[in-house]
């Protein structure tokens, strides 16, 4: 649970519970999502909340987490997300 601490997840299964709640809503429509062509993976982006998913072609969560510049480098996490790989769905 690296990144528990940004959604206040008590608990490893329920960072899993936001990160799962987090998916459904981008494949609603909620928010941006990209899917990669090469390899099935499903990378959403919330600009309202912060948080960025990273989900596998079956659903199960590759990381969830909120960006910060200092860490990848970007000059806003708007930039981070565009360079994430895939197109919308």
């Amino acid at each position: 649970m690296r990144h528990g601490a940004d959604f206040d997840a008590t608990s490893p299964d329920h960072y899993a519970s936001q990160a799962s709640e987090f998916l459904q809503d981008a494949l609603n429509g909620g928010v941006p999502t990209k899917i990669d062509p090469d390899t099935g993976v499903i990378r959403v982006y919330s600009p309202s909340t912060n948080a960025f998913g990273s989900f596998n072609p079956s659903g199960t969560t590759r990381t969830y987490f909120k960006p910060n510049p200092e860490v990848h480098g970007f000059a806003s996490n708007w930039d981070y997300w565009i360079a994430q790989p895939g197109i919308a769905p």
